[in-house]
């Protein structure tokens, strides 16, 4: 893994919070692909489309996101896992709090630039 393709993801990671945080439809249409499916902590998938439902229904609202640490593995020339952890002040189901959050996220490379990927 270069560093500047490390450097790429994580940005684009934090490009992703950032629009959430500002519940920026439009950008985060532009982040994800369309087929992108969202899988949460508890193993639950959501589409792209019920995914953003979640967040403009405001049954998932988020104030902030604090990255703790972030370090991206090369899995192929194409593919590459995000492993991150971060506190997130949200409102989830209504319970608002810090939430402590631990994660991978899948990536891939398409036309020389990354996106966020379905599971590997």
């Amino acid at each position: 893994m270069t560093a500047a393709a490390e450097k790429e993801i994580i940005q684009l990671q934090h490009d992703i919070w950032d629009a959430i945080i500002a519940r920026n439809f439009e950008r985060l249409s532009l982040l994800y692909p369309e087929d992108h499916l969202f899988r949460h902590v508890g193993g639950h998938y959501q589409t792209r489309a019920e995914y953003f439902s979640t967040i403009r229904r405001g049954i998932f609202r988020y104030y902030s996101y604090v990255p703790v640490s972030e370090t991206v593995k090369l899995v192929s020339n194409d593919r590459a896992i995000l492993h991150a952890q971060a506190k997130s002040d949200a409102r989830i189901y209504g319970f608002r709090k810090i939430w402590r959050m631990d994660f991978e996220l899948p990536f891939e490379k398409v036309e020389g630039r990354w996106r966020p990927a379905n599971d590997i």
